[in-house]
């Protein structure tokens, strides 16, 4: 493998984890570009105020994505990600009657033909199957390919809607996210970002991690198997509903009527259980 071939191997997964999770938070995006602007701003030694250069007028932050438009993107990416998985379908039923075809057919034999022409243009029909058969193996898996982009694409929307609630919910959000995606990114661990992102509650995690990067940082560096276990019992504990907590105060003094029960519609009541209370007095 050459140099620029493992540099590449080495950069697949940063560049995976990039649409997973968040790769830069605004917060410190904004002061990068308000650290390089006052750089570029400071005279040179010697340089008087009038050879300053002029400010650049400042540019318009890119307005967010909206709730109802990252909605409609998401519906738009799961009608594609079912058309690419119907038709991947096709292609694999396809492929399975061809097979079958061919695993029938046999080559024709000559000893078995008294025509020279019809032995030859079944041999030439055979070798055709066959080819057939190569070409829709590649059609297969060039239908698995586009299907499983596009299942990424409806789970990076997917994603992208479950942020916005997020956000809406905690102004710090993006902040977590960041964090945990940058731990994720020093680990090369896509498939904890793409468990996280996934799960039910894949906003809890973030938010969770975001604020105990010891244990973010310890789940990122197991193996994958190890990882998606620990991931599993910190979804089971943050779905835990509280436990009801009881109180040993002494039970409220009954008053004189508590025993009576609350009223009741006398059209509601059977004929014995009118008499009963009208002869108690409670009617």
């Amino acid at each position: 493998m050459s140099e620029n071939q493992e540099n590449q191997a080495v950069g697949e997964p940063q560049d995976e984890l990039k649409d997973i999770l968040g790769d830069e938070t605004p917060q410190e995006g904004q002061q990068q570009a308000e650290e390089a602007q006052d750089d570029a701003e400071k005279p040179e030694e010697g340089q008087d105020d009038a050879e300053k250069p002029a400010a650049e007028e400042e540019q318009p932050k890119p307005k967010r994505k909206s709730l109802d438009a990252r909605l409609q993107d998401l519906k738009t990416r799961t009608w594609e990600m079912r058309e690419a998985e119907r038709r991947a379908k096709e292609e694999a039923d396809r492929l399975e009657k061809l097979k079958t075809e061919v695993n029938e057919s046999k080559r024709p034999d000559p000893a078995q033909y008294d025509d020279d022409e019809k032995y030859h243009a079944d041999v030439e029909a055979y070798y055709e199957k066959k080819a057939e058969l190569k070409a829709q193996q590649e059609a297969k898996a060039a239908a698995d390919r586009q299907t499983a982009q596009q299942q990424q694409q409806e789970a990076l929307a997917r994603w992208d809607v479950a942020k916005a609630k997020a956000m809406e919910q905690d102004e710090n959000f993006e902040v977590s996210e960041f964090k945990v995606g940058k731990i994720c990114r020093a680990y090369g661990n896509t498939a904890l970002a793409q468990a996280i992102t996934t799960s039910d509650i894949g906003t809890k995690l973030v938010t969770y991690l975001g604020k105990d990067l010891d244990e973010a940082e310890r789940i990122a560096a197991m193996q994958p198997m190890a990882a998606a276990r620990e991931l599993g019992k910190l979804e089971a504990k943050l779905s835990r509903k509280p436990e009801k907590k009881f109180t040993r105060a002494p039970a409220p003094v009954e008053s004189e009527t508590s025993g009576r029960g609350a009223p009741k519609d006398v059209a509601t009541m059977s004929q014995a259980e009118y008499n009963k209370r009208r002869n108690a007095g409670e009617i």
